[in-house]
């Protein structure tokens, strides 16, 4: 693997991080916002939807270093 496809998938990893963060993020608000909340450590454990979505994260950036490792750049 290149540096530049180090470059590349470092950058590709950085970028598609943030809707996970986002979802995480809403999630939280959602629990901690809602009427009469008492705020616990509980709060800032990730929803079922926000864990999907992080695997689903791992999942493509193992994706991307395969493909960038057996030299394509798709």
């Amino acid at each position: 693997m290149t540096k530049q496809n180090w470059k590349d998938w470092f950058h590709n990893t950085r970028l598609f991080i943030a809707p996970v963060l986002i979802m995480y993020i809403t999630g939280v608000i959602g629990v901690v916002g809602a009427e009469g909340h008492v705020l616990s450590l509980n709060d800032l454990i990730p929803s079922t939807f926000t864990r999907g979505g992080m695997a689903l994260y791992v999942l493509n950036s193992i994706l991307d270093w395969a493909r960038k490792w057996n030299g394509s750049n798709n």
